[in-house]
């Protein structure tokens, strides 16, 4: 048991990069994003379903990275449900035309876990948000959305 308790004590040592890890994930999503859908935007075809994902992945991945810089998280989690609708009904309809798992379905996947993640968190929510900026009497995202009602309340 001390084994473990050593390994546990060791790993609470992570949690200090747990902001660097979200910047990470943030940019290696928007490079996945310009690796495969940047060359589709180097051909200006409105008409071409391809194209008109390639600029809705393009625009709301870079507003996750913008988002990382907001005090809330709300420009991140709407841009990333936005891209989670529109990949999810790419996957399903990409999969009912060509009906097998390859490769990109797979990459697929590991960005519909990706936008998942960046849709569900909140800084509200997020243990380290918490652990670094939540006090009992303070509400931190609350008194940033609605400065003047917490002014009002004290």
């Amino acid at each position: 048991m001390n084994f473990l308790r050593s390994f546990r004590n060791d790993l609470m040592g992570l949690r200090k990069y747990y902001n660097f890890s979200q910047w990470i994930m943030r940019l290696v999503l928007f490079t996945y994003i310009l690796i495969v859908y940047g060359e589709r935007l180097k051909y200006l075809d409105v008409n071409s379903e391809y194209f008109i994902l390639a600029v809705i992945y393009t625009i709301f991945g870079f507003l996750v990275i913008i988002g990382g810089f907001s005090r809330t998280s709300e420009l991140t989690r709407l841009s990333s449900i936005i891209m989670l609708i529109t990949v999810v009904a790419h996957t399903a309809a990409s999969f009912f035309i060509f009906r097998n798992f390859d490769e990109a379905f797979a990459a697929r996947l590991l960005f519909i876990g990706i936008l998942l993640y960046f849709a569900t968190v909140s800084k509200r929510s997020d243990y380290y948000w918490r652990s670094k900026y939540e006090r009992r009497d303070l509400d931190m995202e609350e008194m940033v959305q609605n400065p003047k009602e917490k002014e009002m309340d004290q």
